[in-house]
């Protein structure tokens, strides 16, 4: 299927008939000879040049006969539906992901006109341009998207009114052409209820490819695992990673962080500090499915490097004020468990993809049951978290995904067979007996005490 993308989330309903070819797995070339458009800085291209990457995708989109725009919370203008790749993305799943996030669209027909390019100021930006007909629409998620409208025609107030009637042009002369009649038909994955299935969760796998640069990451057990079983599905909010020390779980995590965008010591996508380059170039062969949402929030916290997270808060604060979004105190004014979770308490506003790395380290047990109610309010919130960790209280959250990693591989666990509760369970139903065949204590001195 030449339309389908490379990822499960948007896949044709049914075998279409006969599908737009492409020369390139990430941009299709309809059947029809593409238009070439020149105005004003903006020509609309029948194929990608060479060594060109196309950073945006819009879509013309048609419904019931009528041009389908959006305007911006931000703005009193209108425009196509559209956006950034991400970083991984085709075109095509890029331009699957914004008509679902800009307009609610569940089931759609697409197909590409080609690519487009604007020239401002000496800088050419290249997109790609695809014509759409929404067949259902559901709820429109929660976006910076604030009203969406169809028109007989382009209104006058457009956001880029430059660019926008030109690629309108491209899309009338393959909409007269027939380009949709041919068009697969894709839908967004539906549960129940006509909801997105999964909708909150902004990763849904981890793949890993050849590695780019081998290092010691790659002979870790979980990253061999990974490796044989292709990819891991995150199916629930709240994914834990446990294992004993040196399986690699930290390791991948931090991995999954980076090539998130994540500063592999921590913090925000923002955060471009470093003390050491200590992280393993794993990140460099991983392959992340996203979902069809853009999480709007993220943070990658980890008890080891957690102190220079903490050393940058206050540098930044000194530029322009910060502290605030960090519960209004410098975080090296608490103690270790204090300004971990007050970051949690105050940094973290939902709607987010949150990576923590083992943060029991810094918590005593009652902070780490604090801990898990900010975490059930976020997840309400629609957040997203993959733990790795030790503890038997953190892993009790409900509903959650554990993954045991060792040399036999990633299996999913239930929580009363990790050996994290297994362990715990056994000590507190028998401290002596433990004691005395770790240590040689006889009973009775246990009793003493």
């Amino acid at each position: 299927m030449s339309c389908g993308a490379r990822r499960t989330v948007w896949m044709p309903c049914r075998p279409p008939r006969p599908p737009c070819s492409h020369k390139r797995r990430d941009i299709m070339e309809p059947n029809i000879p593409s238009p070439v458009c020149r105005k004003d800085g903006v020509e609309i291209h029948a194929a990608v040049p060479k060594d060109i990457t196309e950073a945006f995708s819009v879509i013309a989109v048609r419904e019931n006969g009528a041009w389908l725009l959006v305007r911006h919370s931000a703005r009193k203008t209108w425009e196509f539906p559209g956006g950034h790749r991400e970083p991984d993305e085709t075109p095509l799943e890029a331009a699957c992901r914004e008509l679902y996030e800009e307009t609610g669209a569940l089931r759609f027909r697409l197909c590409a006109c080609g690519c487009y390019s604007v020239t401002q100021g000496g800088q050419t930006s290249w997109g790609a341009l695809f014509l759409a007909e929404a067949i259902t629409r559901g709820p429109l998620p929660e976006s910076e998207i604030a009203q969406v409208r169809a028109f007989a025609a382009l209104p006058s107030a457009l956001t880029y009114p430059t660019i926008q009637p030109v690629l309108h042009a491209c899309a009338e002369k393959y909409l007269r052409g027939g380009a949709l009649e041919n068009a697969p038909l894709f839908r967004a994955p539906v549960r129940k209820g006509g909801t997105p299935v999964n909708d909150a969760l902004y990763l849904r796998a981890v793949g890993i490819a050849a590695a780019v640069q081998p290092d010691y990451s790659f002979s870790l057990p979980a990253v061999r695992a990974l490796a044989r079983m292709g990819r891991l599905r995150l199916e629930k909010p709240v994914t834990f990673l446990v294992g004993e020390n040196g399986t690699g779980k930290s390791t991948l995590l931090e991995a999954i962080a980076a090539a998130w965008g994540f500063n592999p010591e921590g913090g925000t996508r923002n955060f471009r500090f470093s003390t050491a380059r200590t992280h393993a170039e794993l990140y460099r062969s991983l392959v992340l499915q996203r979902g069809p949402r853009r999480p709007r929030d993220g943070f990658f916290l980890r008890a080891e490097s957690f102190y220079n997270v903490a050393t940058e808060i206050d540098r930044l604060d000194e530029i322009a004020p910060l502290k605030g979004a960090y519960g209004g105190r410098s975080l090296h004014e608490q103690s270790h468990g204090e300004s971990f979770l007050a970051l949690v308490l105050n940094r973290f506003s939902g709607s987010g993809l949150y990576l923590l790395d083992e943060p029991e380290a810094a918590l005593s047990p009652a902070r780490q049951l604090a801990l898990l109610a900010a975490l059930d309010g976020l997840v309400r919130k629609n957040s997203q978290f993959l733990i790795a960790t030790h503890s038997p209280l953190l892993l009790a959250y409900p509903n959650a995904e554990i993954f045991v990693l060792s040399e036999r591989g990633i299996e999913k666990t239930p929580y009363r067979q990790t050996e994290p509760y297994l362990l715990t369970k056994r000590f507190l139903e028998a401290p002596e007996r433990m004691l005395n065949e770790l240590l040689g204590t006889e009973e009775e001195a246990f009793e003493a005490r």
